[in-house]
């Protein structure tokens, strides 16, 4: 009887905890739904108010680029892809640290924090140099571009726009 009694006791348990686990999980995985759907919604705005390089040069006849603008674009993007280059190889090169512990089982807790904090330091620096390059492409472009531009990413097409026509010829 006491048995029995205990074993529905442990049975109840695993199956409120099964329960609660279940509960959190779906908690969680809608939070992570809202959360994507935010960060998606940022990106598009980023990318409309703040466009990357290589869009704007693909687009650069449609935009009405200068050849000013478009050196200024191509010298930004050299120095940035360089960083940006630097940055992904050191962060390899400590992944490679990470699994190399894990291979050679020598890894330990503190090995692991340091190792990811400092990747976690190069990722942010990363999304850092690309925002940055954000901002520079934005001042290379005159409002007009960077208005058309918008429009280039709401038509989905650049051949639905019309290109804008250049008041100066330098920048």
């Amino acid at each position: 009887m006491i048995r029995r009694c205990l074993a529905l006791l442990v049975a109840g348990a695993v199956f409120a905890a099964g329960a609660a686990f279940a509960t959190k999980f779906s908690q969680s995985a809608g939070d992570a739904a809202e959360s994507l759907a935010l960060h998606a919604e940022a990106v598009a705005v980023e990318d409309r108010a703040y466009p990357a390089i290589s869009p704007v040069l693909d687009n650069a006849d449609q935009l009405g680029l200068s050849e000013f603008q478009r050196q200024q674009l191509r010298a930004l993007a050299n120095r940035v892809q360089g960083e940006s280059n630097a940055l992904r190889r050191e962060i390899a090169q400590l992944e490679k640290r990470l699994d190399r512990g894990f291979a050679e089982q020598t890894i330990d807790p503190l090995r692991i924090d340091g190792l990811t904090a400092r990747i976690g330091q190069l990722e942010g620096r990363l999304r850092a140099a690309e925002l940055l390059a954000r901002l520079d492409a934005k001042a290379i472009l005159l409002p007009e571009q960077l208005a058309l531009f918008a429009q280039l990413g709401h038509a989905g097409s650049v051949a639905e726009v019309e290109p804008v026509e250049r008041p100066i010829e330098e920048f």
